[in-house]
């Protein structure tokens, strides 16, 4: 009996370990030398974020995959990041219980993490369905960026071309009801002008968040996308992917 509870709390420990140490332990297994300076906007007006609020939301681009599941890709970990710090309580899975085919290492809540998603014009409540980083690729001359993918909340006419982007902000809120897009050019502070897509989310004019996407190659078959927040009238940039086109 004793050595049964000594292995129970023995395997306790090790589940705990591995689910505070997750972003240590998967941080350095997706390059991260691709990362490029962000540019630095001059300051606007305060609006919705703050200091204290920005630190409780998450947002990114999604897309709607071909199964019509809405995801985002997790490029440098910090979804995963901000996730795991505030609710540390998920499972781990991995190799082909992860995936059959492309292997790998997921992770699922084990309560509800609610989401805000914005497409097509409309507001809709999700919930995270998994965070998942492939072993396997088709596309090896390409990195292996992991993907945070959401509950399926309608099922999209031609899913595989429909090339629907839209918006997420985590946890969902009841204090966003409402979210316009337009375009904009912000202005850097040494003078240069980026166009990009703004997003204001609290009716007052002012814009809260500002996307803003770079074609690294002539060929267009390599690109970066940067997502700024504004916090106090400062704009912080919050979320990057790298596009490569699958060789």
């Amino acid at each position: 009996m004793k050595n049964t509870i000594s292995l129970i709390l023995i395997l306790f420990c090790l589940e705990s370990y591995s689910q505070s140490t997750i972003y240590s332990d998967l941080k350095d297994s997706v390059k991260r030398d691709w990362i490029l300076p962000n540019p630095v906007f001059t300051k606007t007006k305060s609006s919705f974020f703050n200091k204290e609020n920005s630190q409780k939301y998450f947002i990114s681009p999604i897309q709607i995959s071909g199964y019509s599941i809405p995801f985002t890709w997790d490029c440098d970990l910090s979804m995963l990041k901000f996730l795991t710090v505030n609710d540390p309580k998920f499972k781990i899975i991995k190799g082909k219980e992860a995936d059959e085919i492309y292997q790998g290492t997921k992770l699922k809540w084990e309560k509800p993490i609610s989401v805000l998603i914005w497409i097509k014009n409309q507001i809709y409540k999700s919930q995270v369905d998994h965070w998942i980083l492939f072993e396997k690729t088709e596309c090896p001359e390409t990195i292996t960026f992991p993907s945070l993918n959401f509950k399926k909340i309608f099922d999209l006419e031609n899913a595989y071309t429909n090339k629907l982007e839209g918006l997420v902000i985590i946890p969902y809120s009841k204090d966003i009801s409402y979210i316009h897009r337009y375009a904009i050019k912000l202005k850097t502070t040494d003078s240069k002008k980026i166009e990009g897509i703004a997003f204001d989310i609290n009716k007052d004019k002012i814009p809260d968040i500002f996307i803003f996407y770079e074609n690294l190659n002539k060929e267009g078959s390599k690109g970066y996308t940067r997502l700024y927040i504004n916090i106090e009238g400062k704009w912080i940039c919050k979320w990057i992917e790298l596009f490569e086109v699958c060789i």
